[in-house]
């Protein structure tokens, strides 16, 4: 397991705004199944904010659905 990272002062409000409607998305296409591009989306998420829960949440379940238990 490794903790989330922290918010650093690179990482600015408007990036970790930007990344919500991502996390969003990324809900609605895991729910409608659509696994692989629901990752994309989280991870462009988590790419914008690291220290967003819901974005390394949600890699980390597209993963385990993908059978990726490793990654």
């Amino acid at each position: 397991f490794q903790a989330p990272a922290r918010r650093t002062k690179a990482t600015t409000a408007r990036q970790r705004a930007d990344a919500w409607p991502l996390v969003n998305r990324g809900a609605s296409l895991l729910q409608a199944g659509r696994t692989a591009e629901a990752l994309n989306v989280y991870r462009r998420a988590f790419a914008l904010d690291p220290a967003n829960e819901f974005a390394g949440n949600g890699i980390g379940t597209a993963l385990i659905i993908q059978g990726k238990h490793a990654e």
